[in-house]
């Protein structure tokens, strides 16, 4: 049918085609507009569902992530001799690790010879508890870069109440670590727990030089560096913290000095047998320094055999009780060589 337009055109009928192409195109605009924004709108509440579902397995991950009671960080190096201490270490006191512990093992990655860092790559593959520390030089002079890198390290990826440094060269009970830990009062004050020294004068000369520490004519009271523990707040702490912190020659100085304004609980312990050089074997050492790889696997072998740390004790220097209520230079008496009230 057609209409021939006199005067009132039908409803919903337009004469000028062009309007007929413009209706068209709106209506097309409109369609695909509103198409568009139902496909925004899915892909935004996708995207945020997604997201939700992202933080939950994160938030759960966490949430899961088994707490240790100590984590145990052995400091290494990239050399034949280091490798021979770890695998004495795998071989002596990690098979003493309790339910609730956890042992890693700590390089430096500078400064390594084309050879040796060929063998620490192969293993890092093999070993899991090997860790290696970008940008940290293996080398003495780097112990307090390298403690810092572990200490970042320890809780990027662990969840723990305690901290347990020690060397590889420290032969250390971890199922008395823990059991002593673990009945610890969660409401006492952090603990830095070691064999405690303020009466060393700062060294200006050799390896241990002090050159810039112009603090006190002594060191402030440190745990010796042997061996030492650590509550996590105190290391998150230092995490937080090391960009200001002051770093010192040696780690263990450094330790203290950091800790020195904090509230912390310092434990003087003499069952820690980590000075420079060790004072015997004794059967209450808890940790002891200075240990070959033999002497390593004779102390695991005595335990397994005896049931004691030392089949035969032995004493090569005296120790002491750390006296508080004396300044830091007189705090420290060594008993004689016969007196083994002390161990």
């Amino acid at each position: 049918m057609s209409f021939r337009f006199r005067g009132v055109r039908p409803p919903g009928v337009v004469r000028n085609p062009l309007m007929h192409l413009y209706l068209v195109l709106g209506c097309c605009l409109f369609v695909v507009l509103a198409l568009y924004g139902l496909r925004v709108i899915t892909e935004s509440e996708a995207a945020k569902q997604s997201g939700a579902d992202s933080q939950r397995l994160v938030h759960s991950a966490t949430q899961d992530e088994e707490k240790l009671v100590l984590l145990i960080t052995v400091l290494s190096s990239a050399t034949v001799e280091g490798a021979m201490r770890r695998n004495a270490i795998r071989s002596s006191w990690m098979k003493l690790l309790p339910e609730g512990a956890e042992t890693f093992f700590f390089l430096g990655t500078e400064n390594i010879a084309g050879e040796m860092k060929e063998s620490v790559r192969e293993s890092v593959r093999t070993q899991p508890d090997l860790i290696q520390l970008p940008g940290v030089d293996d080398s003495y002079t780097a112990l307090v870069d390298k403690l810092l890198g572990v200490l970042t390290w320890a809780h990027g990826h662990r969840k723990f109440d305690y901290l347990l440094k020690a060397d590889d060269d420290t032969f250390i009970r971890p199922d008395l670590f823990v059991s002593e830990l673990s009945s610890r009062p969660s409401s006492s004050l952090p603990l830095y727990w070691g064999f405690i020294d303020g009466r060393h004068t700062p060294l200006k000369h050799g390896q241990w030089a002090e050159k810039s520490y112009a603090l006190c004519d002594r060191y402030i009271p440190y745990a010796k560096g042997g061996a030492y523990v650590l509550g996590s707040s105190l290391t998150l702490y230092i995490v937080k913290n090391q960009d200001l912190l002051v770093r010192f020659s040696s780690e263990d100085v450094s330790v203290g000095t950091w800790l020195a304004p904090l509230a912390v609980e310092r434990k003087h312990d003499p069952r820690f047998d980590t000075e420079y050089k060790s004072r015997g074997c004794d059967n209450r050492f808890i940790a002891t320094h200075k240990q070959t790889t033999t002497m390593l696997i004779q102390r695991y072998t005595d335990l397994q055999s005896y049931g004691v740390l030392c089949h035969r004790e032995f004493r090569k220097r005296g120790s002491y009780i750390y006296n508080w209520n004396v300044s830091p230079s007189q705090c420290c008496k060594r008993n004689g060589m016969l007196d083994r009230s002390i161990p």
